[in-house]
């Protein structure tokens, strides 16, 4: 469990809590396969808590940033050994959009116009329907 360090403010507040170096080495583990709320509800801690160390403890900020960076080292190795000795293309072309700014370009498709011209039907006769004021009326009964 982390260390709660006693309240020194005059005020009173909540204790100051710190962690032990092992859980600092814990934390680094972790950091690159969980969030801050699952590390912190392993360490015991809230996720509110977990999110003022990191941004205020710069012991704990260092192992939560080295652990993320570890484990995207790892997978980043892992890629690259499948796109350069194993020759798989899917990895090949997942590097490149990364890491090389590839980008999917889509061939400029002219798009075909469709010209429509209305005209009156030569038998059909075009009537008014506009409403008027004597259909709007309401007769005595209702």
């Amino acid at each position: 469990m982390p260390i709660h360090k006693p309240v020194t403010n005059p005020k009173g507040g909540r204790p100051e809590v710190a962690l032990t170096s092992q859980e600092l080495t814990q934390l680094e583990t972790m950091a690159g396969f969980l969030s801050q709320r699952e590390a912190a509800a392993i360490i015991g801690i809230s996720e509110n808590t977990m999110t003022k160390l990191i941004r205020e403890n710069e012991s704990v900020n260092t192992a939560w940033k080295k652990g993320r960076a570890n484990a995207n080292l790892a997978v980043s190795q892992s890629l690259f050994k499948n796109a350069t000795q194993k020759m798989n293309p899917l990895a090949q072309l997942f590097w490149l959009k990364c890491m090389a700014g590839w980008t999917e370009a889509t061939p400029e498709q002219e798009k075909p116009t469709i010209n429509i011209t209305y005209t009156q039907a030569p038998d059909r006769i075009e009537r008014d329907v506009t409403p008027r004021p004597d259909h709007l009326e309401l007769d005595a009964d209702g």
